[in-house]
């Protein structure tokens, strides 16, 4: 084989490497749009609700302090915010609110929320109920849990009890109702789209189910 005849059969290798990589990129939407059925692992919505993040797509977790599944989704949560976050989604946590016990935790999220230690204290209320078997089902039983974050009782128990902790309160109950959810957790893309656990196949695969659904619904927008 001469030189010239190695180097053809080189350049014929590398178009076909070439190519090949073009139909895999070509076709990567079309595999997952296979691998995952509306109406079995996630659900459209009948009409698009507003979302909070503007130019970014919208990723709302809906959850209940109480929710052990909500507990589990935590750490796996926490990971894809960390390392797997598409650069053009925008994560917003909303209280799922389906029966009244679940008012009661909303409000202290609003709660929290208006007092600024929102964020402080978000994984330690999970860490009070579900390790620590804190009923927590009254004011009173968040007595330690303030102290132990430097929140005076006063201020807690005055945030709880406003007008503006009201308000989202009763918005939190009506999306809830707006976005057709059953339960928690669950994950609504874009106001659009709505998935859980359970649909998706396990807490792991929510969060690559909604990399899908944000990546649907960028080229949507466009």
């Amino acid at each position: 084989m001469n030189k010239r005849t190695e180097d053809n059969l080189a350049r014929a290798g590398r178009k076909m490497v070439l190519l090949a990589g073009i139909f895999i990129l070509a076709h990567a939407p079309l595999v997952l749009a296979q691998k995952y059925e509306e109406g079995v692992h996630y659900y459209a919505l009948p009409q698009a609700q507003p979302v909070q993040t503007g130019d970014e797509i919208e990723v709302l977790e809906l959850f209940w302090y109480h929710c052990p599944h909500c507990f589990a989704l935590e750490p796996v949560l926490d990971e894809w915010l960390e390392k797997a976050k598409p650069d053009n989604a925008g994560y917003v946590r909303m209280p799922g609110i389906f029966r009244r016990s679940t008012i009661f935790d909303a409000r202290v999220y609003y709660a929290l929320e208006a007092l600024g230690v929102l964020d402080q204290m978000h994984a330690d209320v999970f860490q009070e109920i579900h390790v620590r078997k804190n009923p927590f089902k009254e004011q009173s039983d968040l007595t330690s849990l303030l102290e132990k974050h430097g929140v005076s009782e006063a201020d807690f128990a005055a945030a709880f009890d406003s007008f503006a902790v009201d308000t989202k309160t009763k918005h939190a109950q009506m999306m809830f109702e707006r976005y057709q959810a059953t339960g928690v957790p669950a994950i609504v893309v874009d106001g659009k789209y709505r998935a859980t656990a359970s649909s998706a196949g396990g807490h792991s695969q929510l969060m690559e189910l909604t990399n899908y659904l944000v990546e649907k619904a960028a080229s949507e927008r466009q």
